[in-house]
């Protein structure tokens, strides 16, 4: 078994007042436990350890863009066995001691240490009387489209080390602290757009922060030239989703010929300049449709307003074509 030292640590002081509000368990039934929080993070099995009668679970919730944040504390001691999680969670350990074995690792974190787990191994967690734990719940596809977005190639499942150091626990800290203050933990809901940033921004940091195994392909990534142009010619794009750029244009705005920018994006991410450009104003419009409300606004217009598409026929089959969805599918899932 991979033995890995205790997590770094980072300021609790205060931190506190900074946790989800809203109550999503208060209860004693170890079978509500079980089932609720089956459905939060997997199935799993709850062995009590300390004293049944101490045993009362208060768990908060609050959401920020499809990330949740969950705040744990059973009153007792006890260990949670769990099946592979099917998607990426970090703990912080607010007060007390946690510990886990997650696939052939293991690690402990003390108050103010935290640890990542990855979709694909099974877990036990075994946390002491004392022990509060702020987890943050990523759904699998959210970070692996993320970093997609990063790096311009896809990255199959993502394999985090178990222990977070000291300086990456504090900034990812911070940014769900902040989320967290804008929504007194999550009690009020924050603007779509400022949910959205923040998630954006918690994503970036688990990627380029915490250690795994596709780390050092963003690090490559961001040193190489021609990188550095399909960076610079993406942003272009982004800044042009609605009044689509052509793509000579883009290749003047920055300087280069239309055939070395088609060269470089062939070489470096597989896909021509305007395919990518597609993808993107697909993307944004995908992104738009999962945040408004079927009554708020309609495919027709957040396809032109967001994406500059006005050929709704065209559009719907490369819509279905990227998504496995029709967009009205989409736009209908935030309302139901």
């Amino acid at each position: 078994m991979v033995q890995i030292q205790p997590a770094g640590t980072f300021p609790v002081a205060g931190t506190m007042a900074c946790l989800p509000g809203r109550m999503l368990l208060d209860t004693t039934d170890r079978d509500e436990v079980t089932a609720v929080i089956g459905e939060l993070l997997c199935e799993h099995q709850l062995l009590v350890d300390g004293p049944a009668a101490q045993f009362h679970a208060q768990v908060r919730d609050c959401v920020v863009g499809d990330l949740r944040l969950a705040h744990f504390n059973y009153g007792t001691a006890f260990t949670v066995k769990s099946q592979p999680l099917g998607r990426y969670v970090v703990n912080f350990t607010i007060n007390g001691v946690s510990r886990v074995r997650h696939g052939r690792a293991s690690a402990v974190a003390g108050s103010g240490q935290a640890m990542a787990l990855s979709p694909r191994d099974e877990s036990e967690l075994t946390f002491m009387p004392e022990t509060d734990v702020l987890s943050l719940v990523v759904p699998k596809q959210a970070l692996e489209e993320h970093f997609r977005r990063l790096s311009g190639i896809g990255s199959g499942e993502i394999v985090f080390e178990p222990r977070i150091g000291a300086d990456a626990a504090h900034l990812l800290r911070s940014l769900i602290g902040a989320a967290l203050r804008v929504s007194d933990g999550g009690l009020f809901d924050m603007p779509e757009a400022i949910s959205w940033q923040m998630r954006d921004a918690i994503l970036t940091a688990m990627l380029l922060e915490l250690r795994h195994d596709h780390r050092e392909l963003l690090t490559s990534l961001r040193g190489s030239e021609a990188k550095r142009l399909c960076d610079a010619a993406t942003s272009v794009m982004r800044r042009n989703l609605a009044s689509p750029a052509s793509i000579p244009k883009i290749a003047a705005e920055l300087g280069v010929s239309e055939r070395s920018l088609q060269v470089t994006f062939r070489h470096e991410l597989h896909i021509t300049p305007s395919a990518r450009f597609k993808q993107l104003r697909l993307e944004a419009v995908h992104d738009a449709l999962l945040r408004l409300r079927p009554e708020d606004s309609t495919v027709t217009q957040v396809a032109a307003d967001v994406g500059g598409f006005f050929h709704l026929g065209r559009f719907a089959r490369e819509y279905l074509a990227m998504f496995g969805e029709h967009p009205s599918a989409t736009l209908h899932r935030q309302g139901s």
